[in-house]
């Protein structure tokens, strides 16, 4: 019993010596549950529109999709669509690109001094962001290629009120399951303006 009254006064005392992380030293603290829910379409900035496919090559691209192929016919699980075996959300709900979904479109963010934790209700998958001083010490964290990461390597800091999130190495499977394509060598970067 002398044990057990020991324990609780100690971890009484740890618990009363820790606070709530300090989020002071930035703009502002996303924590919070979010909705993406949206009707606005992704548009390209006019200086990009060379980048895109001509319609005819899109078409053939998706139609030779092993996703698509796979949907049609599926040869055992390791065939289907990730988001068909639940290991990403459909859409794009998880990133990079939190694109909105036709339902479960909300997030749970959960902010500390340095790093942010997204969490779509989508298949909830949780995006954890380490945050830090500037562009160049966030692209430092970015961990080697060859772990390929469902939902990518994310890292962000601030610039100004605006948080911005780099995205490299995400994982093959997904980058070639859309509905943002994008190749091994792949950056996606997101930024969220905070304030007036």
């Amino acid at each position: 019993m002398w044990i057990v009254a020991v324990l609780c006064l100690a971890t009484a005392q740890t618990s009363a010596a820790q606070s709530a992380p300090n989020v002071a030293d930035h703009p502002a603290d996303l924590t919070g549950v979010w909705s993406n829910t949206s009707l606005t379409l992704l548009q390209r900035p006019a200086n990009l529109a060379s980048v895109t496919l001509p319609g005819d090559e899109a078409r053939r691209l998706a139609a030779t999709s092993p996703w698509v192929r796979a949907r049609e016919d599926p040869e055992g699980p390791g065939r289907l669509a990730p988001n068909d075996r639940c290991l990403i959300a459909s859409r794009g709900a998880g990133g990079p690109g939190m694109l909105n979904n036709i339902y479960n479109s909300n997030y749970q963010i959960v902010q500390t001094p340095d790093a942010v934790v997204i969490v779509s209700e989508m298949i909830h998958d949780a995006g954890i962001i380490p945050i830090r001083a500037n562009a160049e010490a966030a692209r430092a964290v970015h961990g080697p290629a060859v772990l390929n990461r469902w939902l990518g390597d994310s890292a962000g800091w601030w610039s100004g009120n605006t948080l911005v999130v780099e995205t490299v190495n995400v994982n093959q499977q997904q980058g070639g399951f859309g509905p943002i394509f994008l190749s091994p060598r792949g950056k996606v970067t997101e930024r969220t303006a905070v304030g007036n």
